[in-house]
């Protein structure tokens, strides 16, 4: 009988630990979200980083042509190729640069904040912290990213608007892989990062020790960005898009299934010092 009720124990505090509820990760992430508002560098950061690629490179790249004496005939045609070598890349970083610094500070800045001693002794499970916390990051990220896609569209063609009155087709919205790497490369480019920056956080006391570390996983991101600006071909091919994205979905599953397990309860507290 004693065995029976000790199993019993046991099995109830199996499925303590392995449920997951929603209602607990809506938490985390609402008081996650409110916390980075009043986090005013981290909020400016967060916010200006894609406004001001979305219109500092367009009219960057607008002046060049025009400082270069480019033909009217000719310029049409120059700014495209500038914006297809330039910004698509722009939008592969924008999202993961965003997610490592809103990671990076997830539970490391608890730590800093003296905000942790009240997230680990909830009742809620490691499951439940890193999904919480994930998408805290994720979800600015990506919010921000389409802002910025919208603008870079809008300042891009109204730069051309001549042009496109004259008949030559929209910049970047008339291109189906401009769509397909903000709307699918990116955020999966970011899933991956951003379950990475968690993992990384739990274990690192400070937030900006957390974000520099973080910072070594975008290296894949900034060889592809380099490539794409010396041959823009290489991120044309919607096939390479797609194969590509299915290996990031494939790594994003693979870290889904053990992210919660990298945050231990009891090593997390021992990091609090």
């Amino acid at each position: 009988m004693v065995e029976m009720d000790a199993a019993e124990i046991c099995a109830d505090a199996g499925e303590l630990q392995d449920a997951f509820n929603f209602s607990n990760v809506r938490k985390i992430f609402t008081k996650d979200w409110k916390e980075m508002r009043y986090n005013r560098q981290l909020f400016l950061s967060v916010l200006l980083f894609p406004l001001f690629i979305a219109v500092g490179i367009p009219l960057l790249m607008w002046g060049m042509l025009l400082g270069d004496g480019t033909p009217p005939t000719e310029f049409y045609a120059f700014f495209s190729v500038a914006i297809n070598g330039m910004m698509k890349s722009q939008f592969m970083l924008i999202p993961v640069l965003i997610c490592g610094m809103i990671s990076g500070d997830s539970l490391a800045g608890e730590k800093e904040r003296k905000t942790a001693e009240s997230l680990v002794v909830l009742p809620v499970t490691s499951k439940e912290i890193f999904v919480g916390k994930a998408l805290a990051a994720l979800v600015p990220a990506l919010f921000f990213t389409g802002i910025g896609f919208a603008i870079m569209s809008l300042v891009s063609n109204l730069l051309v608007l001549e042009s496109i009155q004259a008949g030559l087709p929209l910049l970047i919205i008339g291109e189906r892989n401009f769509w397909v790497i903000p709307f699918v490369l990116s955020p999966l480019f970011a899933l991956v990062m951003v379950q990475v920056g968690v993992m990384i956080s739990a274990r690192l006391s400070t937030a900006k020790s957390a974000q520099q570390v973080s910072m070594i996983f975008m290296i894949p991101i900034m060889v592809l960005m380099f490539m794409s600006i010396a041959n823009p071909e290489i991120i044309s091919d919607i096939g390479f898009l797609l194969v590509l994205s299915v290996i990031l979905l494939s790594i994003a599953i693979l870290f889904a299934n053990f992210g919660g397990k990298a945050i231990n309860k009891e090593r997390f507290i021992a990091t609090l010092g």
